[in-house]
């Protein structure tokens, strides 16, 4: 697994990601697809260096680079 930094302002309540975040040890903080329903645990995510796995985030990361690219054009 090669872990790659997560920019933190991802994270928000009530929404998903379609891949792992991790911690700068590779454990799991929050997985796939699980939603943050609670200020608490989103304070919780952010008091950490945030990591995703690269293959896994890969294509999400090709999504927001497309639509980051299609704001500036």
């Amino acid at each position: 697994m090669n872990l790659i930094p997560f920019a933190k302002q991802h994270l928000r309540m009530n929404e998903t990601l379609p891949f792992g975040v991790r911690d700068a040890h590779g454990r799991l903080l929050l997985a796939s697809g699980t939603m943050i329903q609670t200020e608490q645990r989103l304070n919780e995510l952010l008091n950490n260096e945030l990591y995703a796995d690269e293959q896994e985030s890969l294509l999400w990361r090709r999504r927001m680079l497309a639509t980051v690219d299609s704001m500036f054009r």
